[in-house]
């Protein structure tokens, strides 16, 4: 049985609205969701978390979306959370890798990649702090949304002393 036709037998009633956080602001929007586990034939009959949605209205009409997890205790609501807030992760990842030098790592020791770990996500909050503290207004004006135009503009400002930031 294809998902699309799984979600056709699905009664209409049985999608329940889930308030989800679609980003980091805390900008909120209703789904209507129907979740239940399933054993899958493509993964070895393997039982995963099946959430059929996508309606983003109370008609349920128009083309659903389907998220599928292995975290078979987690309900509609903690499977979407975590997949509307994966874009800022990723973007997170790609500027840790690009400006911070995340995929720099040639260790070979678990304790030498958690020390380079750690002190990548310490790098990120001076960033972080440092952009943020001073001059609050010309960063907002700056319109700084990744690590990167952080970086590049630390770099322009290094005239200014890092005491006065």
């Amino acid at each position: 049985m294809t998902l699309a036709e799984f979600e056709k037998g699905v009664p209409r009633d049985k999608f329940m609205p889930v308030k989800i956080y679609t980003s980091m602001k805390g900008e909120e929007r209703i789904y209507y969701a129907y979740c239940t586990t399933v054993r899958t034939v493509h993964l070895n009959r393997a039982k995963v978390r099946l959430v059929v949605i996508s309606y983003d209205n109370r008609e349920l009409a128009g083309r659903p979306s389907f998220y599928v997890s292995n975290m078979r205790i987690w309900g509609a609501n903690k499977v979407l959370q975590t997949y509307a807030l994966r874009w800022s992760i990723e973007g997170f990842h790609r500027d840790a890798k690009e400006s911070l030098g995340l995929d720099d790592c040639q260790m070979k020791k678990m304790s030498g990649i958690k020390r380079h770990i750690a002190m990548v996500f310490l790098a990120d909050t001076i960033v972080q702090i440092s952009s943020g503290f001073s001059n609050i207004v010309e960063g907002l004006m700056a319109n700084l949304r990744t690590i990167g135009a952080k970086c590049s503009w630390q770099t322009l400002r290094r005239s200014v002393p890092w005491s006065c930031m």
